[in-house]
C-alpha cells in the first residue's frame, strides 16, 4: 500500500457567505462568545486539533466585511471591519497550519482595535470608546482574569519610543499569551497604563510547541526578536509595587478601573 493511499483527501466544507448585516452581528458574536470555546480555541478554531479545510470556510464566509481573506501553501490571513457611527472595530487574523495528512491548525495571532479614520487618510486607534464597553468585553483585563485565573507570570513595558503601555498575561502553560497595548500617561514620577483602554493582541498554539511567553508571541522562533522580548519586558513583581497575586485579587474585580503604575526611572530612553 503506497503513503498516498494512506492519505485521506482534504474536507470540503461548503458554509454560506454571509451579507454584510449578517456578516457583523456573526463576528460580534464571535467576539462576544468566542464560540462558546475557551482559549487556546478562538472562534471555534483549536491549534493542533482544527483542520484547516475547516477554519478557512468559518473565515471566508465573513468576507462580505473582509478587506482580505487569504490562504495559500500553510498559511491563512483574515482582515474585518465592522463600522458603527464613526468607528470601527478592526479585526486581523493569521494562522498557519500542517500541511496533510493532519492539515491541523497550529498557531493563531489575532489583533482587536477599536479606530477611526483620520481625515488626512489611516486610520488611529480610539483609546476611550464605547464599543470596548458594548462588544469587547470578554477581552477585558478583569474577565479575562475570571475566566482563565491567575496567570503564570504577568510582564510589563513601558515603552517610549511607541507611546505605549504593554502588559502581557502569560498563559503559556496553557497555550496562549494575552498582550494589551494602552496608552502610555504619566503623572509625577509614574508611568500609568489603563488596561479599559488597551487594544488587544492574542498568541494562541498547539499544545505540541510547548512555548515560553516570549517563543509563543514570535511563533517563529526568532532567537533575536525572542530575546527582545525577553529584554524589554519585565515582571510586575520588579516595576511595580504589587504582587501577581494582588494584581489577580484587584483587577479581576469587574467593578475596577485603576490603571497599572511604574516608575519612570526604571524605563530609560529607547
Amino acid at each position: 500500500m503506497t503513503q498516498s493511499s494512506l492519505t485521506p483527501p482534504p474536507l470540503t466544507i461548503a458554509i454560506p457567505t454571509l451579507h454584510t448585516e449578517d456578516a457583523e452581528d456573526a463576528l460580534l458574536g464571535l467576539l462576544q462568545r468566542n464560540a462558546d470555546c475557551l482559549f487556546p480555541c478562538w472562534f471555534g478554531i483549536t491549534p493542533g486539533e482544527t483542520n484547516a479545510q475547516l477554519a478557512k470556510p468559518l473565515l471566508e464566509k465573513l468576507s462580505a466585511i473582509s478587506l482580505r481573506t487569504a490562504f495559500h501553501e500553510n498559511l491563512g490571513s483574515a482582515h474585518w471591519r465592522i463600522y458603527e457611527d464613526e468607528l470601527l472595530i478592526d479585526t486581523i487574523v493569521s494562522f498557519t497550519y500542517n500541511k496533510l495528512p493532519s492539515g491541523n491548525v497550529e498557531y493563531i495571532r489575532a489583533t482587536i482595535d477599536v479606530k477611526k479614520q483620520l481625515e488626512e487618510g489611516g486610520f488611529e486607534t480610539v483609546w476611550e470608546n464605547p464599543l470596548n464597553e458594548r462588544y469587547l468585553q470578554s477581552y477585558s483585563l478583569s474577565q479575562v482574569l475570571l475566566t482563565y485565573g491567575q496567570p503564570k507570570n504577568i510582564l510589563v513595558f513601558a515603552n517610549k519610543g511607541w507611546m505605549y503601555f504593554n502588559l502581557i498575561l502569560d498563559y503559556s502553560d496553557r497555550g496562549f499569551v494575552i498582550w494589551y497595548s494602552a496608552p502610555l500617561e504619566s503623572s509625577g514620577d509614574k508611568y500609568l497604563g489603563c488596561m479599559s483602554k488597551a487594544f488587544t493582541q492574542l498568541y494562541l498554539w498547539a499544545p505540541k510547541f510547548s512555548y515560553t511567553w516570549a517563543e509563543g508571541v514570535t511563533g517563529t522562533g526568532d532567537e533575536s526578536e525572542i530575546d527582545g522580548l525577553n529584554r524589554d519586558f519585565r515582571l510586575l513583581e520588579e516595576v511595580t509595587s504589587i504582587t501577581s497575586k494582588e494584581f489577580y485579587s484587584t483587577f479581576a474585580n469587574t467593578d475596577h478601573v485603576g490603571c497599572v503604575e511604574t516608575s519612570k526611572e526604571l524605563w530609560p530612553e529607547p
